[in-house]
């Protein structure tokens, strides 16, 4: 449904859209129904990984080096913080978010 560059990490989404990204650096959420794009966001660099918080959230991170909060609208970003290297990892544990750079 898209052509997000070369690279692409994808996860389906608790109300069943779908939320990508890659090397690119564009974060989208598509309608994986209608196959049309919602919403995207440029993140600034590559997207290693997405991991959904909750059913408004997303935790993106990538070679930006940081870990950020965004809505499912992808109106705005809140970065946690600056970790100095590449994340290539986020996962949800429980109430906690692990990444792994």
């Amino acid at each position: 449904i898209s052509t997000n560059g070369n690279i692409v990490r994808a996860i389906k989404l608790h109300n069943g859209n779908i939320a990508l990204g890659g090397d690119s650096n564009v974060l989208e959420i598509w309608d994986a129904n209608t196959k049309t794009k919602l919403h995207q966001r440029n993140m600034g660099n590559y997207i290693n990984d997405i991991c959904e918080n909750s059913q408004f959230s997303l935790s993106v991170v990538g070679d930006f080096k940081k870990l950020e909060f965004v809505p499912l609208d992808l109106a705005s970003s809140q970065v946690i913080g600056d970790h100095g290297n590449d994340i290539q990892t986020v996962c949800k544990f429980g109430e906690k978010l692990i990444a792994i750079g």
